[in-house]
């Protein structure tokens, strides 16, 4: 049988009980969303120069034996530096008459004796040949760069600039890739922390994660600063492009102390 007064106080009680729960509610931690955007780089650990060596005589056979003697000479060096076998590859001779010009006009200028010969006997110019070749160097140790260029100038090889005397990559571009995306999230939780901290909070949990890349992150900021450093002698910007890039946003909850 249904006993309105007891219904009522069931519900009074129950109503009583319940009112220090949602009073507790306002001093509860407040929490707050906190965004972070991380993004980390692996650089390249490899690198192929490309080395173009140039051998003259007044025949072929002189120009490639030439080319030969500088070649032994050049992987001597690099031999001191650690760098030999497999790591060195040379491609086939091919005549360059354009390096016949070069060495002609270089010629006259250092020997004025020889240039005033050749005035006095117009069309008569002793027979010159030039053969060029390539040589391919893979460098594992980044810092032996500097060391290769110096080598390769006092051997007589022309070199053009780091960045464009050939290309940067990894080794192993996944592992690469890998790292690059832990060190990014390692630091986008280390930032969240460190920004918690400073306003007394720390961090509850993480509710959010992407990989989606900001309108300005290190990729696109390091290739702009690569090409405006061209000018210089520094391994910008194909250094920078081969890097391995990692680029997340996260979001946070964090909460009073």
């Amino acid at each position: 049988m249904f006993k309105p007064k007891a219904f009522a106080i069931a519900a009074v009680a129950l109503l009583v009980t319940s009112v220090p729960v949602n009073a507790a509610k306002p001093d509860a931690p407040s929490e707050v969303t906190l965004h972070i955007e991380a993004d980390a780089a692996i650089p390249p650990d490899r690198a192929e120069m490309t080395l173009s060596i140039t051998g003259s005589g007044v025949t072929r056979a002189a120009a490639i034996n030439d080319l030969k003697a500088k070649q032994a000479k050049l992987t001597t060096a690099l031999g001191v530096m650690g760098i030999g076998g497999a790591q060195i590859k040379s491609l086939e001779p091919a005549e360059d008459k354009d390096a016949v010009n070069e060495i002609r006009a270089r010629t006259e200028v250092i020997d004025v004796a020889a240039a005033s010969n050749k005035a006095s006997r117009p069309g008569a110019e002793p027979p010159l040949v030039a053969v060029s070749a390539i040589m391919r160097v893979t460098v594992d140790d980044l810092t032996k760069l500097a060391d290769l260029q110096t080598a390769a100038r006092a051997n007589d090889v022309e070199t053009y600039r780091l960045n464009y005397g050939g290309r940067f990559y990894s080794s192993d571009p996944v592992a690469a890739r890998k790292r690059a995306r832990e060190q990014a999230i390692a630091k986008a939780r280390t930032e969240a922390a460190a920004m918690a901290a400073a306003m007394g909070y720390h961090v509850v949990r993480l509710t959010r994660v992407s990989n989606t890349s900001p309108p300005l992150n290190m990729h696109d900021l390091h290739t702009a600063i690569g090409y405006a450093d061209g000018a210089r002698e520094t391994l910008q910007p194909g250094y920078f492009a081969s890097a391995a890039y990692a680029t997340v946003s996260l979001d946070f909850v964090i909460a009073p102390n």
